[in-house]
């Protein structure tokens, strides 16, 4: 049995680590859950790794593997068809002194998937919408068009029955995720973490999120210190993080 788990996640692993750039530097934990039979007895388990760097592979492994030879003893039987791995990958991009690294409010600002807001009113929620919800708009995008902008925010405001030029608190965001069949994330600008020291990212920095059960998700920095937020267009981008899901 135990060299049979062994290729499963030998194979497993092989499986996601293609999806990665073939020269990426990355950061890595692996989280593991399924049924077995012990002694006749139906039991569930869920492991996890901690977290290591694409130089310590080896050590990866020997973590792992560590981890599920508890879960087997001697007259334990691991369920293989209800097996779930998750490989979590944090890519660190390469080149550039400060980039995805770096995580103080100037540079963050300056990425190009983040489009600051002019927080000239209390409507700065709605244009957010307004530009997640029609990307490659780029009317929406220019500063210089509020017309335009104001006209689709309140669209967006009035169809969720909300208040328009009011600031909008946490309480309304579900009518905003009900109406448009979406989830909203709000990131605190303030608590984003060096993709070098941990890749728990969504864990400690959101400000809200809400069950994970709607068609569309989209994300929104906010600066609690400004009392803005600010359209973050591609999450992938920004975090650099993902994970890849396997069933046996």
């Amino acid at each position: 049995m135990a060299s049979d788990i062994d290729a499963v996640f030998a194979r497993s692993y092989i499986i996601a680590r293609r999806q990665i750039p073939r020269n990426a530097e990355f950061k890595l934990y692996c989280s593991c859950s399924g049924d077995g039979m012990d002694s006749g007895e139906l039991f569930h388990f869920n492991i996890r790794t901690t977290d290591f760097s694409s130089k310590e592979l080896n050590k990866f492994f020997q973590d792992l593997m560590e981890r599920i030879h508890r879960v087997i003893q001697s007259n334990t039987i691991i369920l293989l068809s209800t097996l779930k791995i998750v490989y979590n990958f944090a890519i660190i991009p390469s080149g550039g002194s400060c980039g995805t690294r770096c995580r103080d409010i100037e540079s963050i600002l300056n990425k190009t998937s983040v489009i600051q807001m002019i927080n000239d009113d209390n409507n700065c929620f709605w244009y957010c919408m307004a530009i997640l919800f029609d990307v490659k708009n780029r009317q929406l995008k220019d500063s210089r068009n509020k017309n335009i902008r104001i006209k689709a925010g309140m669209n967006i405001c009035n169809k969720a029955k909300c208040r328009w030029d009011k600031p909008v608190s946490l309480l309304e965001i579900p009518l905003v995720e009900e109406t448009y069949n979406c989830n909203i994330y709000l990131i605190d600008i303030h608590n984003i973490p060096m993709l070098g020291k941990t890749i728990s990212l969504l864990l400690n920095c959101l400000v809200y999120k809400s069950e994970d059960r709607n068609s569309h998700k989209y994300f929104l920095l906010f600066d609690s210190e400004k009392n803005i937020i600010i359209v973050l267009q591609i999450l992938k981008n920004f975090l650099v993080f993902v994970n890849f899901v396997i069933n046996v």
